[in-house]
């Protein structure tokens, strides 16, 4: 068996292959859309075990860089975790997994972040499950109609950029978005997405929504103006 990196792009049609065996409630081109757009792809970020002339089984680095005590770290998020079921119970995404892990370690990756909720496969190669905390909202009172809502426009992304930057460049972990992943951010969007505005002579919040899905309906918000961000929770 061997494991590496892709050698080219091109290899990437055996890996969405393998995608479309594996992850059959998800559509091919929620994958195509993140990696072919992610401004940061390199092949050898797609880290893959090769047996009998074919890949089966394979995971993606993505890079990175977060906010962290005001510092830009670089780390890694980890996706697209995926081995063909015939080649099950052979220790193979863990085997891929620690290739990926020492990849990163090379490349100077000082951390690595994944969303699970098979928490003891990743903890064995030695992730930390951190204490998880919800928090309810209750709107009693809006002073509602004081701020304009409507669909985010084209036009409307240097402020975006600028009011996501300001909520979010003091705060432990939020992602580093330069212009080009912004672009490409919005490319691989879930298509039933809702991206709201609210301004009042300037944009004062955004809010982005998923309907009814199932990971949750809010996928992120930033703003100046907290009133500005209630009537926009009040809208959707």
């Amino acid at each position: 068996m061997e494991i590496r990196g892709l050698n080219s792009k091109e290899e990437l049609t055996d890996v969405f292959g393998l995608y479309e065996k594996v992850f059959k409630k998800t559509p091919l081109s929620y994958f195509k859309n993140r990696l072919l757009n992610d401004p940061y792809f390199a092949p050898q970020d797609v880290r893959v075990a090769i047996e009998d002339g074919q890949i089966v089984s394979t995971i993606t680095v993505y890079r990175r860089k977060m906010y962290w005590r005001g510092k830009a770290v670089t780390f890694g998020g980890i996706g697209n975790v995926a081995t063909l079921p015939e080649y099950g119970g052979r220790g193979l995404s863990t085997a891929v997994m620690n290739n990926a892990i020492a990849y990163m370690k090379q490349n100077g990756f000082l951390l690595s972040i994944l969303y699970t909720g098979i928490h003891r496969f990743y903890e064995r190669v030695g992730f930390i499950t951190p204490q998880a905390w919800r928090a309810r909202l209750t709107i009693t009172e809006i002073a509602s109609g004081q701020f304009k809502i409507r669909e985010f426009e084209q036009s409307d992304l240097n402020a975006v950029q600028e009011l996501y930057l300001r909520f979010n460049k003091k705060s432990n972990g939020p992602l580093i978005r330069e212009p080009e992943y912004w672009r490409a951010n919005l490319l691989f969007a879930e298509e039933n997405e809702r991206f709201l505005v609210a301004e009042k002579d300037k944009v004062q919040a955004y809010i982005r929504v998923v309907p009814e899905n199932a990971k949750g309906e809010v996928w992120e918000f930033a703003y100046d103006d907290e009133n500005a961000f209630l009537e926009l929770l009040s809208f959707v």
